[in-house]
């Protein structure tokens, strides 16, 4: 799955997993962020990421959404909510974030972890 992670450069590239569609696996999860994570939501990012790592890691990317009657397949890109962007350097499993002037959607931003393939922030 580190091949997919470090095959996620570009925009274009998270358009063509929705495109093909390439579908939620043991290794890939989509999630979104249009609204203010709740406490409860920001407890969740941490247990994402370890049980993702912990089954052999793989990729989460933060700002797809799913299709409502397919779960595992990706549908759009999601604006994330520029107010959640911080939750996401709060976790110190993070060794290296960068942020675009795309936070809302518009280009691309990356979160990548050592033990995690990648958490991608679109």
């Amino acid at each position: 799955m580190s091949t997919l992670g470090s095959g996620l450069n570009k925009i274009e590239d998270i358009q063509a997993l929705i495109e093909a569609p390439v579908r939620e696996s043991q290794g890939l999860e989509y999630k979104t962020a249009t609204k203010k994570f709740t406490d409860s939501e920001k407890g969740e990012i941490s247990k994402d990421v370890s049980a993702m790592a912990n089954s052999g890691g793989g990729t989460i990317i933060y700002g797809i959404s799913t299709d409502p009657s397919d779960k595992t397949r990706p549908q759009a890109i999601e604006p994330i909510a520029n107010v959640n962007i911080a939750t996401f350097g709060y976790y110190n499993e993070f060794d290296h974030m960068t942020f675009s002037a795309g936070n809302a959607g518009s280009g691309y931003t990356g979160v990548k972890n050592l033990r995690l393939s990648r958490v991608i922030v679109v």
